[in-house]
């Protein structure tokens, strides 16, 4: 008795002539995924909310350190839902083109097992007996012939949609993935920004309306001009405004 293999060629596994198609080291769900792709995991979910960045601890101690949320945007899923909607298109069509292509598969094979018995019958009118241990052998090859190559070409369509199908979900995954990256991306370079404009409490002696002037004269060192700019940035990001060194949070406090 033949193998798998040897009935009906490579990829073929099982015991004949119960035999399936699974080519080792081809399909998709063999391969070795990083699991650093998904953004998703039991431990961890992926929420996207400002909250969920977690930068409370790094700016405890700024200015903003009770309302750091409002420099921040939270993650829009209108992108990953496009992606969605067109994946799910896809694997509709991917179905459908499928399911067809079993229907021509069978119709084909159906066809072939009534040539054989035609061709059969053929060849009993033809000896003129009723039966042929020679015309029934042919007739039984013929048909093995027709269910092997039946049974390739299925398993090798099954294959090929099931690689398909996971192809694309995996795209979609990666897809996705890459969306939320990109937003923590943003979101962390606004925090960079955000750390570098001068949120740190000054002096507490000093006025909480105004800055005394530091002199900005030729004399003012680089240290002391980066210090008036920290102010300054902070003044702004406070409400207030800058005005000859100053800091004037008057108007915010009305």
């Amino acid at each position: 008795m033949p193998t798998c293999s040897e009935a009906y060629g490579e990829g073929w596994v099982g015991t004949y002539p119960n035999c399936t198609y699974n080519p080792q080291g081809q399909t998709i769900r063999n391969m070795r995924i990083n699991p650093d792709q998904y953004s998703k995991s039991v431990k961890d979910p992926f929420t996207g909310t400002v909250d969920s960045l977690g930068y409370g601890e790094e700016l405890a101690g700024s200015t903003h350190e009770d309302d750091w949320q409002k420099f921040f945007d939270p993650y829009d899923p209108k992108e990953a839902e496009m992606l969605e909607s067109a994946w799910d298109l896809k694997g509709k069509q991917l179905g459908e083109t499928w399911g067809l292509k079993r229907e021509e598969l069978g119709a084909g094979a159906g066809a072939g097992y009534g040539q054989v018995r035609e061709a059969g019958s053929k060849g009993y009118k033809k000896s003129g007996m009723a039966f042929s241990g020679t015309i029934s052998e042919m007739e039984r090859k013929k048909r093995g012939e027709v269910t092997g190559g039946y049974k390739r070409a299925l398993g090798l369509g099954q294959t090929a949609y099931d690689q398909s199908m996971e192809a694309g979900k995996l795209q979609l995954e990666s897809g996705i993935f890459g969306l939320e990256k990109d937003w923590e991306k943003d979101q962390r370079a606004t925090l960079n920004m955000l750390l570098g404009s001068g949120i740190w409490p000054e002096d507490p002696t000093v006025s909480s309306t105004y800055w005394d002037e530091r002199g900005e004269d030729e004399g003012t060192s680089a240290t002391e001009a980066m210090e008036n700019e920290a102010r300054k940035s902070s003044c702004e990001a406070r409400g207030g405004t800058w005005h000859q060194n100053r800091c004037d949070m008057s108007y915010h406090d009305e």
